[in-house]
């Protein structure tokens, strides 16, 4: 064996570990060979006891690594150092395969190896590879010089850490107009990056197509500019800043970018002087306001921090997209496949002749080949006509399907591109090879793969007024409450809890991006102005205050917080409750019911009638902090005694807050606001007194005294 170069042996020791059958590196070795340590301080001398040694060390391997994943030892193939004056060494790792525990140095003579040294990696230049060899099929070449063409490591770095189909970090709404029940359909994904990078992604035609049509641009000019723009884009950043993310529906994914990158490059190049307003659309050149690339700027913070991924490792504490690990866990390696990736969704996919049936037919003896290899399954596949049951597949193998299926489709592309193989062809042969698999996985249930809490954001123009209410309890729900009052960016927070948990300092970290704050505390934990409440908002988190527990209807609320959740939902407030590990329930009235609150607010509706009809008179006068309600001694009415209709409760609240808005600071309103706030007096005065009929008798002040609305109207000459 003259021709036995060091490659060959590194080659052939490193498949021996990895394989953990020894026979064919001994076959490699002179009789008199030497192994020696530098963590031992004699030499093995002979063949016969090198065999039993490194017999010996792999059966122990074999046994422990069963039921102990961390013991498991695998041999990377790599060079000392840069350049034709590295010489080739494996290297040896253990547990999850990332650091480097020691280097072997072989040296040959006569066609034989004569040595070899176990090193202290420190005290040489490593250069690594990225390659475990396993099978004996491998031409040596293609991978021991330094030259491997396909980077799998590469291909790692490029996808997401949850999955290969990226998670949506945010939603982001407010830029188009239109019903609720189709909000989806006009918001702005924010979405999880490649792995390791901290900030969310979005996909820049269609967000700019949407901002466009939120400054007024018609439809089609929009799609038209945002194209324009996007090329531009492109001509001005590096290519290494955009992304063909995996998309389970669609293989021509579009190119995503990070978010900084897009907001830097609007900014840059996009934003036009002040001066020359929003109106002049008519020029060639796209525009977008600066405040909203503000709100962008503000987005991307909030989904880069929000806890939100939670999966099979993190169950009960949620990871943020600047927690997440910078590659894949071992579980999330796999994934949930309950039907073909790309294919026709009208196909019958199990029982028609289709691409992706006889794909997976042909996956059956390569899965069970590369399970021999690895010691663990890449592919689990679930009986045919079972509904219950569904595909887990390494995330590699979904990448083959792709190639198979699709191989000139953008994302095939881009694959291409960042692992640097030549073609397709070659690309899937590494999806397939076994010395790929260098990245830990772990087979399990996909279905209950890693998820995020994606946050809702709302753009809110500088001009819009909207107040968003969160009402917790405990300090258990603390965390989420400061989660979702970091997503009002730009609205007026209304906190109602503790004193001891809304601190200062609490209060001002939880608001940092809403445009301000105001607390309703709450002492011995009673909330005992629900209606106030509900008319101060526009939009209201109602929170649990402990876990919820796994069957009943028990929202772990308290039964005032029960009946603020009731009259929320019959009052057409939006409302949203949330327990304690961040899920939102979207049907909580059906718990509520069971637990007889609408019984328990319609006998306090009973009680409010009551107040209402022994009061003789209800005197309406804003004064600073007040309902703007008073009975005849100057007392002042809450909200919560009386038994008006919902909407009017919020029009004389907004009609009050307005008042205080305009006294604090005290700049007294000119001429014209004051005209308003009289006008909108008078006439709310007339909508109460409808509301109560003829008794308790509504009243204005005036410079005679307190007159009903009939008085005001016959001494101001019929003109109330």
């Amino acid at each position: 064996m003259t021709g036995l170069t060091e490659e060959e042996v590194v080659f052939a020791f490193a498949s021996a570990w990895n394989r953990l059958e020894p026979d064919g590196f001994l076959a490699l070795l002179s009789p008199d060979a030497r192994y020696a340590s530098q963590w031992v301080f004699e030499e093995l001398v002979g063949v016969s006891a090198i065999s039993d040694y490194l017999r010996s060390k792999m059966k122990t391997v074999r046994a422990h690594s069963v039921n102990e994943p961390n013991s498991r030892v695998r041999v990377e193939i790599g060079r000392t150092a840069h350049g034709d004056g590295g010489r080739p060494c494996a290297f040896m790792t253990q547990g999850h395969f990332n650091e480097v525990q020691a280097a072997v140095l072989f040296e040959i003579h006569d066609g034989k190896v004569s040595r070899y040294d176990l090193c202290i990696p420190q005290t040489i230049s490593a250069v690594r590879s990225g390659v475990f060899p396993i099978s004996e099929g491998v031409t040596v070449k293609h991978v021991i010089d330094g030259h491997q063409r396909v980077d799998c490591q590469a291909l790692m770095r490029a996808l997401p850490v949850s999955g290969l189909e990226p998670q949506c970090l945010a939603s982001v709404g407010g830029f188009i107009d239109v019903p609720k029940d189709r909000r989806w359909q006009e918001t702005i994904a924010l979405l999880e990056p490649p792995a390791g990078r901290r900030v969310p992604y979005i996909e820049p035609v269609g967000a700019l197509e949407k901002i466009l049509r939120r400054q007024g641009v018609a439809l089609e000019v929009a799609k038209a500019r945002a194209i324009e723009a996007v090329a531009r884009m492109k001509a001005d950043l590096a290519e290494d800043h955009w992304i063909n993310f995996f998309d389970d529906l669609e293989p021509e994914s579009p190119e995503c970018l990070a978010l900084p990158d897009f907001v830097a490059w609007l900014r840059r190049d996009c934003i036009r002087d002040s001066h020359h307003g929003l109106n002049d659309l008519a020029s060639e050149e796209i525009l977008v306001a600066p405040d909203i690339l503000d709100f962008f700027e503000q987005a991307s913070a909030v989904a880069a921090t929000t806890p939100m991924f939670r999966g099979p490792d993190n169950w009960a504490k949620p990871w943020s997209l600047q927690d997440l690990p910078a590659l894949s866990t071992p579980k999330s390696m796999i994934e949930f496949v309950p039907g073909p990736p790309w294919n026709d969704l009208e196909i019958d996919w199990e029982k028609e002749d289709n691409p992706f049936l006889k794909w997976r037919e042909a996956m059956h003896p390569i899965a069970q080949e590369l399970e021999t290899a690895l010691g663990k399954a890449v592919y689990y596949f679930k009986e045919l006509g079972d509904d219950l049951d569904d595909d887990d597949v390494h995330r590699f193998l979904v990448l083959h399907w792709c190639c198979t299926y699709k191989p000139d489709s953008a994302f095939v592309r881009f694959l291409l591109k960042v692992s640097g193989a030549k073609d397709v062809e070659e690309l899937k042969a590494a999806l397939i090879d076994p010395a790929s698999y260098t990245h830990p996985f772990e087979m399990n249930s996909a279905f209950f793969g890693m998820e995020s809490l994606s946050c809702r954001l709302t753009y809110l123009p500088p001009d819009t007024h909207k107040t968003v209410g969160v009402v917790f309890l405990t300090e258990q729900a603390s965390e989420v409450a400061q989660s979702l009052l970091a997503q009002q960016i730009g609205a007026h927070a209304f906190i109602v809890a503790p004193k001891e948990l809304a601190t200062d300092a609490w209060v001002k970290h939880a608001t940092r991006y809403c445009r301000d704050w105001t607390v309703l505390y709450l002492y011995d934990g009673k909330l005992d102005q629900p209606i106030e409440i509900l008319a101060s908002v526009d939009e209201i988190f109602v929170l649990a205050n402990e876990p919820r527990p796994k069957s009943g209807f028990d929202l772990m609320l308290s039964e005032q917080s029960e009946d603020l959740l009731w009259l929320a939902l019959n009052n057409d407030v939006n409302v949203h409750y949330y327990s304690t590990d961040g899920m939102s329930l979207y049907n909580p009235d059906t718990c509520l019911q069971k637990r007889g609150v609408p019984e328990r607010v319609s006998a306090q509706q009973v009680q409010r009638a009551a107040f209402t009809r022994q009061l003789k008179e209800i005197r309406l006068d804003s004064d600073f902090g007040s309902s703007g309600l008073w009975d005849d001694e100057g007392k002042m009415l809450g909200y919560d005694l009386l038994d008006f209709p919902f909407p009017l409760v919020r029009r004389i609240a907004a009609w009050q807050r307005d008042y205080d808005d305009t006294m604090n600071p005290p700049e007294m309103g000119d001429k014209a606001w004051w005209e308003h706030h009289e006008q909108e007096a008078i006439s709310i005065a007339m909508v109460l007194q409808a509301a109560v009929g003829a008794s308790p008798v509504v009243k204005l002040y005036r410079k005679d005294g307190w007159l009903s609305v009939a008085d005001i109207s016959q001494t101001e000459g019929g003109k109330p």
